[in-house]
């Protein structure tokens, strides 16, 4: 016969057995994470040391919370003192091999080869004599109007053009210059001797204008400029186009010389106004048509011919 009240002890004697089971489950599973725990310390137990990642890994440079693993110390370490001698080695190989070594590059400045001492030699050439231009000379332009011949160097205006003849790039910041010549008359003709720098240049000049065959002049140009609004004037003696003369120009240091026949005529001392100290990167000697100017050098009158400046000699000698 059923009976309710049976079933219902049997019941709660199961749900009672079942309860103590789960307790002894939660129990023991409580236990073992403790224990797994206890291995790791808080202030350790971080995802960069957990066992589940390399401990070589480095910390993210983007989270500063993340500690260093302890084994980047040694690697750290290890690695400058393997490199730092590789390096300190083969570098002093290298420059060695591909470069002079201060001995050689000091023994090459004293060598043939160098330019600097035959550059600081003084140029000279003797046209009376019967040299030729030097190649260390260039012809600027028009060089039908630049010819040698009868032991003189012709320097020739014509309607179409007159011409230049310069040594240029120089080594040497200062230096001197001498030309033996006599002038190009008749009006409109300039015949110049001139020391001139880079642009905007400074400038030193002798030159002579065809309506005034008694003088020279002299003049300077700092940064294309010109300081002394009036040049000077010099009378060597007698007609500068049929004598000829010695006439120099000299840049030091402190002052700028001007020469004629062995004699300094003018002096320019180095003063706050402005001083051409680069001029004696080229030397240049040439004729050109001042009509331009007529004021000062004359109109030129080209049915009586050409006009033309001899030179027997010229010499440059650098100061280095």
């Amino acid at each position: 016969m059923f009976n309710p009240s049976k079933i219902s002890f049997i019941l709660i004697l199961l749900s009672a057995a079942c309860a103590e089971i789960a307790y002894v489950t939660v129990y023991e599973t409580l236990v073992i994470t403790e224990t797994a725990y206890s291995q790791f310390p808080p202030s350790t137990f971080t995802p960069s040391n957990s066992p589940s990642l390399p401990p070589t890994i480095p910390p993210t440079s983007a989270d500063p919370t993340l500690p260093t693993a302890p084994t980047q110390t040694p690697t750290s370490t290890s690695t400058p003192t393997t490199s730092t001698p590789t390096t300190s080695t083969s570098q002093p190989a290298t420059v060695d091999s591909v470069g002079p070594s201060p001995s050689s590059s000091k023994s090459s400045e004293g060598g043939k080869t160098d330019p600097v001492p035959s550059s600081c030699a003084p140029i000279s050439v003797d046209f009376s004599a019967g040299q030729q231009l030097p190649s260390a000379f260039k012809i600027d332009y028009c060089p039908q109007n630049a010819v040698v011949k009868n032991g003189l160097l012709n320097m020739i205006l014509t309607q179409e053009c007159g011409t230049t003849i310069s040594l240029a790039n120089t080594i040497s910041k200062y230096g001197k210059f001498t030309v033996v010549a006599r002038m190009a008359p008749s009006p409109g003709a300039v015949t110049a001797f001139i020391f001139i720098g880079p642009s905007p240049s400074d400038e030193i000049d002798i030159e002579f204008v065809g309506t005034d065959t008694s003088n020279f002049q002299s003049m300077y140009f700092v940064n294309g400029q010109r300081i002394d609004q009036l040049a000077q004037y010099h009378t060597p003696g007698g007609d500068l186009s049929v004598n000829y003369h010695e006439y120099g120009i000299e840049l030091l240091a402190d002052r700028v010389n001007w020469f004629v026949d062995g004699n300094v005529v003018r002096t320019l001392a180095r003063t706050d106004r402005g001083f051409p100290v680069n001029a004696a990167a080229n030397v240049r000697l040439g004729v050109w048509d001042g009509s331009s100017v007529s004021a000062w050098a004359g109109t030129a009158d080209f049915s009586t011919g050409p006009k033309t400046s001899f030179v027997k000699s010229f010499t440059f000698t650098p100061y280095c």
